[in-house]
């Protein structure tokens, strides 16, 4: 009844058509772009919410009239039929899969936070032929759950005006400095800054050690990294380790403790144990802190063993002013 109530109110308010007519409308705009998109459903506690938010964002990117859309349920078909959940992290080879599927150029995947009516609503670009998150091709938004509908239609805006549409990036030197960037306060781009030498600084767990680890501890200090609620731990590509939408923690544990606490020394982190998962961040970008593949693939690997993130045993280190 919620799914039909909240599909019924985006059909309302903006207009939804079936997947043939909105192909049929951006098809007449294909001598200016031809790229064609597949969206997913974004991941959640709620399932009807992910649902409404992907299905609006579909609808707002058809008044773009700027390329092909699949919609949600299509995607969600092909990625059943290949037993993929974004949810849990897409590798490159489902992404493509999913795209030659759907005949699609790009794979629009994301996911959603909420807590005292605020909202974060992630959302990655991911290419069809290498599997790979697009170059600046993750954004977030935040608004207020009164106000959903600007909310996706701000982040429709940043998908066409940011992502999809975007130019390549400029091929520069090794020597060229880099361009500066300029970032809206309301969202939060993926940017690889280089990794601060004060990184060094600190131990990470030897790769010989197998575990059982009590927690993850992410050393983010001299990346600017700042204390949010709703901070995440991504890989390299855009997928999500924690926390998965899977494994969510509750409104009221977020509310009062977070996601992870922020220490500044590792002696102080009692969240992530008395043996926890040392680890870098490859770079932060605004409340995700990255980290590079290989240590994705520890980090996952040693959950399995005794489901530390499921128990959100997770710390950051951050600078003494952050």
């Amino acid at each position: 009844m919620r799914r039909s109530y909240l599909m019924a109110l985006a059909a309302a308010l903006f207009g939804l058509v079936p997947a043939s007519a909105v192909n049929a409308q951006s098809n007449s705009d294909s001598n200016t772009n031809n790229m064609s998109v597949a969206v997913a459903q974004f991941a959640g506690p709620d399932s009807n919410l992910g649902a409404y938010i992907s299905q609006t964002l579909v609808s707002d990117l058809a008044h773009f009239g700027q390329f092909t859309l699949s919609q949600p349920a299509d995607t969600v078909a092909a990625l059943g039929a290949i037993h993929a959940n974004p949810a849990d992290g897409l590798t490159g080879s489902q992404v493509r899969q999913v795209c030659q599927f759907l005949k699609a150029n790009e794979l629009i995947t994301g996911s959603y936070f909420q807590i005292n009516g605020e909202i974060d609503i992630s959302v990655q670009v991911l290419n069809g032929s290498t599997g790979k998150l697009l170059p600046g091709g993750g954004a977030t938004i935040s608004g207020n759950v009164s106000s959903l509908l600007e909310v996706t239609r701000s982040l429709a805006s940043k998908v066409i005006t940011t992502i999809v549409t975007s130019p390549p990036p400029p091929i520069v030197e090794h020597k060229a400095a880099p361009a500066p960037v300029s970032i809206p306060i309301s969202a939060h781009i993926l940017i690889a800054p280089s990794i601060s030498p004060i990184l060094a600084q600190f131990p990470v767990t030897p790769v010989d050690d197998n575990g059982p680890f009590t927690g993850l501890v992410v050393i983010a200090q001299g990346l600017n990294a700042h204390r949010a609620m709703g901070a995440r731990v991504l890989d390299a590509d855009g997928n999500v380790l924690y926390p998965t939408a899977n494994h969510m923690p509750s409104y009221s544990f977020v509310d009062d403790q977070g996601t992870m606490s922020y220490e500044h020394r590792l002696s102080e982190s009692p969240r992530a144990g008395d043996h926890p998962l040392v680890v870098n961040a490859q770079r932060v970008a605004g409340f995700d802190y990255i980290v590079d593949n290989a240590t994705a693939a520890r980090i996952r690997a040693a959950n399995q063993q005794n489901h530390f993130l499921w128990q959100w045993h997770v710390t950051a280190l951050v600078d003494k002013d952050r």
